[in-house]
């Protein structure tokens, strides 16, 4: 089976590909383990001239002071997933209360909402001549019995 160079988390190994990785990863596992005894010799080195200094070690530098590179930083994490699916659940839910209240909630409508109930309960208004200025009764035509 083929590794990866690097470090193996579970059982903190390390995959050897060349002396200068080998080192990185060294350092890069000592970060992971907390340790600021193998970051001492590098922060002398630091203090030094940068040019003697190899880009592994540059690296391990940089992730000892920065953790992240700025593409980690940039990088997407994927948490508008989470947010897009409690938005769905708390929906459904909200659809499903407002099914469950029209089954079991709320009653028949009463008689007075028919169509024939309307037309008698409008006949009647205009029998007793109600509000007959601004109302109903204004649009009605007592003379011909009719609307205006």
């Amino acid at each position: 089976m083929y590794q990866k160079p690097g470090i193996n988390i579970r059982s903190r190994k390390i995959v050897k590909i060349s002396e200068s990785s080998v080192l990185l990863n060294f350092v890069i596992l000592c970060i992971c383990n907390n340790c600021n005894y193998c970051l001492q010799a590098l922060r002398e080195k630091e203090k030094g001239d940068w040019r003697k200094l190899s880009l592994e070690e540059k690296k391990a530098l940089y992730r000892a002071s920065f953790c992240q590179t700025f593409s980690e930083m940039t990088a997407p994490t994927g948490e508008w997933k989470s947010i897009i699916g409690l938005a769905c659940v708390f929906i459904s839910i909200g659809i499903w209360l407002v099914v469950l209240e029209k089954l079991f909630v709320y009653k028949d409508l009463p008689q007075s909402f028919s169509e024939e109930n309307k037309k008698a309960q409008l006949e009647r208004i205009i029998q007793i001549r109600a509000n007959p200025i601004e109302g109903i009764s204004s649009k009605y035509d007592y003379e011909k019995g009719q609307w205006k």
